[in-house]
């Protein structure tokens, strides 16, 4: 797929709808609708999708965006922590599209929105499995497991570790 065919695709509201679909299936549990801002700008990184692309169910927050590297026998060690609050605030603009996003989720009955955040209505365990194009498959794989890892932390810990604190 080629560059002009993957910028189309990303400013679609309905293709944004399948991804932050995905992070709420990972997620499973009720979130607050605000949480989904990050999702995005987060899925749209090319450095953070390739990181969440190698996750898997144990990997944590700390591990994927906050890990120290060492070399040299363990002499030199480089953080290779990602900017994500960089990120987030150099991408304001995919706000409106999440916005659009939800609209779209809440009418598809995807999703239902109550005073506690979200609530799925179709639950569909890695989503990202039944996507055949790689390019696509990519980006909806991230979702689904930036969703597993948000889950399992308090969300104040990835606000803390987006602000970098």
């Amino acid at each position: 797929m080629g560059a002009i065919e993957i910028n189309r695709i990303i400013n679609s509201p309905f293709f944004s709808s399948e991804i932050i679909h995905s992070f709420i299936c990972g997620y499973q549990k009720d979130l607050h609708y605000s949480v989904l801002m990050f999702v995005l700008p987060i899925i749209y990184n090319g450095d953070c999708r390739k990181k969440l692309n190698s996750a898997n169910n144990r990997s944590d927050i700390y591990s994927l965006f906050a890990s120290n590297k060492k070399y040299y026998n363990n002499q030199v060690s480089l953080n290779s922590k990602i900017d994500l609050y960089s990120i987030f605030q150099n991408n304001t603009d995919l706000i409106n599209l999440t916005q659009k996003v939800i609209i779209i989720l809440s009418t598809k009955n995807e999703i239902a929105i109550d005073s506690k955040g979200f609530i799925i209505n179709k639950n569909i365990d890695k989503s990202f499995e039944r996507i055949k194009n790689k390019d696509i498959k990519e980006y909806i794989r991230s979702s689904y497991y930036l969703g597993v890892i948000l889950s399992k932390n308090n969300i104040n810990e990835f606000l803390e570790l987006m602000k970098g604190i």
